[in-house]
């Protein structure tokens, strides 16, 4: 937090928006505690402007000693600033410039714990009166992470001006550009190809239709100058405890979002622009995707349509969802043992590299469950939506996934639907459909590279899980992936999975193709 006067520039931001004292630094546990602190931040104000003294009368003298003491007796804290905007208006004869970064920190740290009706109270205060009906105040620029409605916190602020990611005046400000990225990577010798920098932590989309930018997240991009991993970094974050707490409470339709979210997938969702702290415990859907919004895990593509901006972000969707499989060796590992990929994160043991699959596929089958707290509804689409949402596409693969009607029935004659019939019959109502994932190269692997396919069934009632797995062979055996290739995948790595509730089944082997097959 900062108030200074407009002119005299040896004063400017005479203030508080250093990290080690800001606002947004202050927490606490209780009430009692984050009280203190707030005080000891109003305070520590009041001595930087200790200069003032020999200008007050003998009343404000006092007051002035008993705040930079933090008299804890001194009833007045909440007006403390408004008071202080006076002295130096008079004392420069220039209003006031007041600027507060993340005003909306100690809120977030008050709700987490519980007391928020009080530091509602202090906080509603101590901002009204210093920025509504103050004559000494010629300007603020109030910036926070969320988009609290004005009622209660910011009630009543007259001229209010409000400028979010979508607004159009400041739409490139909110993060870096790529062109900027590329120049501190440079100047801070961090050695990382901007492709892959952009897919940890770009994404982001600001402003309106006619002036968009897509951005990268400065917080993660200024750790990564100064750390050199491509790590998550926003993942240390304050928010993130809140939205862990209101998560379970969602609707099953919210959780099925979020599924698709985590397989790469748009969804379609409206949401407002503010949030109303008293509303969250009611568990409504429309906050909660504000709050995700707001706090940089979700973001709108072109088309508007909500998606997860970065990898950076998607792996803390897999933590919210999926625990234990929240790492960045855990998700490249199972990658690598699908291509059987060799060295530290791939094993090239045939029965160990199948068991190491299933394994991790139960733990996200029956942790997702867990988190969507039913077993209603499974299906193979469910199935699917799990293992693609533990494939995040690197620099040299894609990962698609494909749903098709066995064959196409608008391709069928008569005669072959006929025959499906009577299939249809033996091999039950879930051979219509076909679930596949194919994890395919790009031309950036290079001669030769290795492909993945699978296909998907799940195990009817009167069925084990094992043949699930033995009516997945017999899907291969009917389709033709060879088209599904490029050129330069010599090897193909097939894989059959049954699953029956938390239980999966992993049949493997080997396709070797020639150059050029696929064509």
């Amino acid at each position: 937090m900062s108030v200074a006067c407009r002119r005299r520039r040896s004063q400017s931001l005479s203030s508080l928006g250093r990290d080690d004292d800001g606002i947004k630094e202050i927490k606490g546990e209780t009430w009692e505690i984050m009280e203190k602190n707030l005080q000891r931040l109003i305070g520590n104000i009041y001595r930087m402007h200790r200069y003032l003294l020999p200008t007050l009368e003998v009343e404000e003298r006092d007051e002035f000693g008993k705040i930079m003491k933090i008299d804890k007796n001194f009833p007045h804290f909440e007006t403390a600033l408004q008071n202080l905007s006076k002295y130096l208006h008079r004392h420069h004869d220039s209003k006031c410039v007041v600027l507060v970064d993340e005003y909306d920190a100690p809120m977030e740290v008050a709700y987490n714990y519980g007391y928020y009706n009080k530091a509602l109270e202090f906080l509603g205060m101590l901002f009204s009166s210093l920025l509504k009906d103050n004559s000494h105040l010629h300007k603020a620029l109030v910036v926070g992470v969320f988009r609290i409605a004005k009622t209660g916190f910011l009630s009543g602020l007259n001229n209010l001006c409000v400028n979010s990611m979508a607004s159009r005046p400041f739409a490139d400000k909110f993060g870096f550009a790529k062109e900027e990225v590329e120049l501190l990577l440079h100047r801070h010798g961090v050695n990382r190809p901007i492709d892959i920098v952009r897919l940890w932590y770009n994404g982001y989309r600001s402003g309106n239709r006619h002036h968009q930018y897509a951005l990268f997240n400065p917080w993660s991009v200024i750790h990564l100058c100064l750390k050199g991993g491509l790590v998550p970094y926003w993942s240390d974050t304050e928010g993130t405890s809140r939205i862990m707490k209101l998560l379970p409470g969602t609707s099953s339709k919210f959780k099925n979002d979020v599924l698709q979210l985590m397989c790469k997938n748009a969804i379609d969702v409206t949401i407002g622009d503010n949030i109303i702290y008293e509303t969250l415990t009611t568990n409504n859907d429309h906050y909660i995707w504000v709050l995700l919004c707001d706090a940089g895990y979700i973001t709108r593509n072109d088309e508007g349509k909500l998606i997860i901006p970065n990898y950076e972000c998607w792996m803390e969707w897999v933590k919210w969802t999926m625990p234990s499989l929240c790492n960045t060796k855990t998700i490249s590992t199972f990658f690598c043992e699908l291509l059987m990929i060799k060295g530290d994160t791939g094993d090239t043991n045939e029965i160990k590299h199948i068991e190491n699959i299933e394994g991790t596929l139960q733990n996200a089958i029956k942790q997702f469950l867990e988190f969507r707290g039913s077993m209603h509804g499974l299906s193979e689409g469910f199935y699917q939506d799990v293992i693609v949402s533990l494939l995040f596409p690197f620099d040299q693969y894609n990962v698609h996934s494909q749903r098709d009607e066995e064959k196409g029935d608008e391709e069928k004659g008569d005669e072959e639907k006929g025959d499906e019939e009577k299939g249809d019959e033996e091999k039950g109502d879930e051979e219509k459909e076909e679930f596949s994932i194919y994890i395919l190269p790009t031309v950036r692997a290079g001669f030769p590279a290795d492909g993945c396919a699978m296909k998907l069934k799940m195990a009817a009632e009167n069925e084990t899980v094992i043949d699930a797995s033995d009516r997945a062979i017999y899907q291969f055996s009917m389709d033709n992936d060879d088209s599904k290739f490029p050129d330069n995948v010599v090897t193909v790595w097939l894989y059959a999975i049954g699953f029956k509730g938390e239980e999966v089944h992993v049949r493997m082997w080997k396709k070797t193709r020639k150059e050029g097959e696929a064509s």
